[in-house]
C-alpha cells in the first residue's frame, strides 16, 4: 500500500481542526457570560463606577429644567435627550444621588458625561416623559431612574416637577 509523504502535517492538520471545533463552543458560551458565577467572564461586570458598566443602578437628580441662567452652586448642567422624539433638554443638577451605593462620586459621575455632547439619554413611560416636556424653564423637578453609564441611558422610574408656588407635582402610581 502507498502512502502519501504529507500524513505527519495532515494528522497534525485534523487534530488542530478537532481540537478547535472542541474549545470554539465553549469560548463562545464564556463570551455570552454564560457560566460567569463558576469564574467565566460576564460581559458588563465591571463596577457601577466605572463608565463601561452596564449594570443598571438607581439614580436621582435634583435640579432646574432649562435653567434661563446658570447658577454658580450647580454641579453640572447636562444636556438631556428625552424619548423617542429626541428633545433636547438642559438640566441644571443641583444634588445628585445613587441611593444604593452612597459610597459612589456622583460629582464624577456626571463629570464623565461632560466630554459627550447629548450627556444622556432619557428613556420611559410617556407619562413621565410628557412631564418633562411640559416643564416651563426655570421649573425645579427631581428625576429618578435606572442608569446605565456605557449607554449614558437613564430609564425614569418617577418625576416630580415643582410649580412656582412650591408644591410637587407626583407621578400618578405614587398618589
Amino acid at each position: 500500500m502507498l502512502r502519501p509523504k504529507w500524513t505527519g502535517p495532515c494528522d497534525a492538520a485534523v487534530l488542530l481542526m478537532a481540537f478547535g471545533l472542541c474549545t470554539w463552543a465553549t469560548a463562545s458560551a464564556r463570551a455570552q457570560g454564560i457560566g460567569a458565577p463558576y469564574g467565566g467572564f460576564a460581559p458588563g461586570a465591571e463596577s457601577t463606577d466605572s463608565e463601561n458598566s452596564r449594570a443598571p443602578f438607581q439614580f436621582t437628580l435634583d435640579g432646574v429644567l432649562n435653567p434661563p441662567s446658570p447658577q454658580a452652586a450647580s454641579l453640572a448642567t447636562l444636556t438631556l435627550r428625552v424619548g423617542d422624539y429626541r428633545e433636547i433638554y438642559r438640566f441644571e443638577v443641583r444634588t445628585a444621588q445613587a441611593p444604593e451605593f452612597p459610597e459612589m462620586n456622583t460629582t464624577q459621575v456626571l463629570k464623565s458625561l461632560a466630554k459627550y455632547v447629548v450627556q444622556l439619554h432619557v428613556v420611559g413611560d410617556k407619562e413621565l416623559l410628557t412631564k418633562i416636556g411640559q416643564s416651563l424653564p426655570g421649573t425645579p423637578i427631581t428625576v429618578t431612574g435606572l442608569l446605565i453609564r456605557r449607554y449614558r441611558q437613564l430609564q425614569i422610574l418617577s418625576v416630580d416637577v415643582f410649580g412656582m408656588n412650591g408644591h410637587s407635582s407626583r407621578d400618578p402610581e405614587d398618589k
